[in-house]
């Protein structure tokens, strides 16, 4: 008779019993492979920085011949004035750029009686009750 046949365990003490596998949760809920976290991790990071790239919020400006930009610190409230055409990096968040023009505004000079005028011309109707220019 060997000692497994009439219950008399091996060694002392015994090994405790094994127990059923239950699962990390829920019974509804599936468990996670633990090679998936690090991709749902990546994916939320690529996506997140494709929204600041569309929004433009990514820190990258663009700046044409006809354009200047101003880059403002939020920290220390430094302007810095761009004026050469290309590609000007900030900080997002810290720093913010604000693309204007640079073209010069035309302001004309026009008399009272020749605005009578520009109105009939630009309205094509005659004007019949007197326009106050004060």
């Amino acid at each position: 008779m060997t000692p497994s046949d009439n219950g008399i365990p091996d060694s002392w003490p015994p090994p405790p019993p094994k127990k059923p596998r239950q699962g990390s949760g829920s019974p509804g809920i599936p468990e996670i492979p633990p090679f998936a976290v690090p991709l749902i991790l990546l994916g939320l990071i690529v996506g997140g920085l494709l929204f600041l790239v569309l929004t433009g919020r990514a820190g990258i400006v663009n700046i044409a011949d006809t354009e200047v930009a101003v880059i403002v610190n939020y920290l220390t409230g430094e302007e810095e004035v761009i004026r050469t055409p290309g590609v000007a990096f900030f900080v997002p968040w810290l720093n913010d750029a604000y693309v204007m023009y640079k073209s010069p505004n035309e302001f004309y000079l026009v008399l009272k009686s020749e605005i009578k005028e520009m109105i009939k011309d630009f309205s094509g109707e005659d004007l019949d009750e007197p326009v106050d220019l004060s």
